[in-house]
C-alpha cells in the first residue's frame, strides 16, 4: 500500500510539474511527506514538508500552509523535539483559527497538546486536548477525538489519577470497535489504553495489546522493502513501543 501510494504521488508530481500547477504539485509532495512520516523516515518527510511549505507560503495558500505546519508539529513531536513541535503546531493553529478551518483547528490543538505535554506543561496540554475533543465532537467526528482522549489519559496516568485515567481508557475501548488500526493512526491510542489498563490490572489489557500488535504486523507485511518495514516498526515511537511491550509481555509469560 505504501509503495503504491508513493508511485501515485510521484506520478502526480511529474504531471503537475509539466502543467505548471505548483499548488497541486506541492500538495502531492506533502502527501509523499505523509507517507514518509508514517514509515518513520523523518529526514525525507521533513524535506518534503519544508519544500511544500515554502511553495504554499509563496502562493498564499493558507489552508495548505496550516496543514503542513500541523504535520511538521507531529514530526517534531515524534522525534522528541518538543519546542519545535510547539512552535509549528501553534503556527498551524493560529492560521486555522484565522481562516476558520475547524478541522485544522481541532487537529492543531491536539498536536499542540502533545508538544506542551512533552515540555512538562500538563495543565496547558489538557486545555488543548479538551478544546480539541469539543471541536471534533461538534463536527460529528468523535473518532478523531481519540488522539486527544489518549493525551488526557496519559496526563492522568502520569499524575497517578487512576480512576480518571481508566475513564478515558474506557472511551478509547468503546471507539476501537469501530476503527481500523493503523489507518486512523491509532498506535498511540492503543498503547495508551494498554498502559492504563495494565496499570489498573484490568483483564482487558493484554487483548488490547494483542489487537495493536497483530494489526501493526499486518500492516508491516504489506511493506515490501525490508528497510522501510524496519523503519515502520522501529522508528515510529508508539509502534516501536507496541512491539517492545508485546515482546516483554511474552518474555515474562515464557519465563513463568
Amino acid at each position: 500500500a505504501f509503495t503504491a501510494a508513493v508511485s501515485v504521488y510521484e506520478q502526480a508530481i511529474l504531471l503537475f510539474r509539466t502543467t505548471g500547477d505548483r499548488r497541486e504539485e506541492h500538495l502531492a509532495l506533502k502527501e509523499l511527506g505523509n507517507v514518509a512520516l508514517d514509515l518513520g523516515d523523518y529526514p525525507r518527510a521533513r524535506a518534503h514538508y519544508e519544500a511544500a511549505l515554502t511553495c504554499f507560503r509563496e502562493i498564499g495558500d493558507r489552508q495548505s500552509e496550516s496543514s503542513t505546519l500541523n504535520r511538521l508539529g507531529l514530526l517534531y513531536h515524534q522525534r522528541g523535539d518538543e519546542e519545535a513541535a510547539r512552535v509549528h503546531s501553534q503556527a498551524a493553529l493560529d492560521i486555522a483559527q484565522a481562516i476558520g478551518d475547524r478541522w485544522l483547528e481541532s487537529s492543531s490543538l491536539t498536536k499542540l497538546g502533545h508538544a506542551l505535554a512533552g515540555l512538562g506543561q500538563p495543565d496547558a496540554a489538557g486545555v488543548c486536548y479538551q478544546q480539541a475533543i469539543t471541536c471534533w465532537r461538534e463536527q460529528g467526528r468523535p473518532d478523531l477525538a481519540l488522539e486527544s482522549v489518549a493525551g488526557l489519559a496519559r496526563i492522568a496516568l502520569d499524575r497517578a489519577d487512576l480512576s480518571q485515567a481508566k475513564a478515558y481508557a474506557e472511551e478509547l475501548v468503546a471507539e476501537f470497535e469501530d476503527a481500523t488500526f493503523p489507518n486512523h493512526g491509532l498506535a498511540e491510542e492503543f498503547l495508551t489504553c494498554y498502559r492504563v489498563l495494565h496499570t489498573v490490572q484490568d483483564a482487558r489489557a493484554e487483548e488490547i495489546l494483542r489487537m495493536a500488535y497483530t494489526q501493526l504486523q499486518a500492516s508491516a507485511v504489506r511493506i515490501s522493502d525490508e528497510k522501510l518495514r524496519r523503519s515502520f516498526l522501529e522508528n515510529v515511537p508508539a509502534q516501536r513501543e507496541i512491539v517492545n511491550e508485546w515482546q516483554a509481555l511474552h518474555a515474562v509469560t515464557s519465563a513463568t
